[in-house]
């Protein structure tokens, strides 16, 4: 018996994170299998209420008013960003408006990744049925029903974002971890539309496991120019547990907007923002905004894997699934100044 003790005890000694991540895993387990008759009611897109952000600050960039291709080109640019998941309930499905994953939109997500693109762009954040953290990891009847709940969702609210908004008027799609699973499925279903190529502007599709074939017929950005292309990266730290583990996924560099191999400084970070944590934090006592730290940290593409370097600040605690949580935060304002560099590409190639 103490045999078996100490072999438990060397193993989380030495795999303490994938025991963490197991644990957390067994905590977040639905009780029952996937049902119907349990599916949260949908969401009503038509209704403000439906919405995370829906943002119209027509102010902030500079209209265009011309002609291409038969295409109008009036109006600031918009992004529909598809947040991560935030529901760690024992439902598949996250009920309306749950409380807890609603703090978490909105004192983590939104300053630490939607702000990115607050300073170029109109916001539209929908609401939507996530689906569970744990169906990343259940068996397959359970996790697809679930995630096509989630999509059914997110599908519905592009649509009316589309139909109102990007059929006229450039778009940015941005996403993260569950976000970015969702936002593959958005291109492959709307990217066949005419309207949908022409006003597409580029998709920061972060924090999943998408390799080139799943985004096709669109390409991976090949520089911090590049319009019209998806990028991409998952952030862990160097030698660490990594959430995703294959070679073949899209990895484009944040700090230089290249996908090759080679290291990017810190001395290119313009700001990362981070924040000290979400689980068992009152976070109605929270800030709504974060310090931005510059030149926190470098960044290397190996394997599919953005790596960082090891990060002396006490602003990014949660490293459950290494990095994961800060894909966003940690390359902060390099994701808003090219943001805003794509656009200004899209708008000249517009006018052409």
């Amino acid at each position: 018996m103490v045999f078996f003790l100490l072999i438990i005890l060397i193993l989380i000694y030495f795999f303490w994170e994938e025991v963490m991540v197991v644990l957390f895993f067994i905590a977040v387990m639905p009780i029952s299998e996937f049902s119907k008759s349990e599916i949260p009611d949908p969401y009503n897109y038509e209704k403000k209420s439906s919405w995370l952000i829906k943002e119209i600050n027509s102010n902030k960039t500079e209209k265009v008013t011309t002609f291409r291709k038969n295409s109008y080109y009036d109006g600031p640019i918009s992004v529909f960003f598809i947040h991560p998941t935030t529901y760690f309930g024992r439902n598949w499905n996250q009920p309306l408006n749950d409380s807890k994953s609603m703090r978490l939109l909105e004192k983590r997500i939104v300053p630490n990744q939607v702000n990115a693109f607050s300073s170029c762009c109109d916001i539209y954040v929908p609401k939507y049925r996530q689906a569970t953290i744990y169906a990343f990891v259940a068996s397959e009847p359970n996790s697809r029903q679930a995630f096509e709940v989630a999509y059914s969702d997110v599908r519905n609210a592009f649509s009316q974002f589309f139909e109102q908004v990007g059929d006229k008027n450039p778009f940015i799609i941005a996403s993260h971890s569950q976000g970015s699973m969702h936002a593959v499925r958005l291109l492959k279903e709307f990217g066949r539309d005419e309207r949908f190529r022409m006003n597409f502007v580029i998709g920061y599709l972060i924090g999943y496991d998408i390799t080139d074939g799943q985004i096709s017929p669109y390409k991976v950005c090949e520089k911090e120019t590049d319009i019209r292309c998806i990028v991409g990266w998952n952030t862990a730290e160097r030698s660490k547990f990594k959430i995703f583990d294959n070679p073949d996924m899209i990895c484009v560099n944040p700090l230089s907007w290249r996908r090759n191999e080679d290291y990017a400084s810190k001395s290119l970070n313009l700001g990362s923002m981070g924040f000290p944590g979400w689980i068992g934090i009152n976070l109605l006592d929270q800030p709504s905004v974060f310090d931005i730290e510059k030149k926190l940290t470098g960044a290397k593409c190996l394997n599919g894997v953005l790596e960082v370097d090891k990060i002396d600040s006490r602003n990014y605690p949660v490293k459950l699934f290494s990095y994961h949580a800060y894909d966003y935060g940690l390359f902060h304002k390099n994701i808003s100044k090219n943001a805003t560099i794509r656009i200004q590409n899209f708008r000249s190639k517009a006018i052409e």
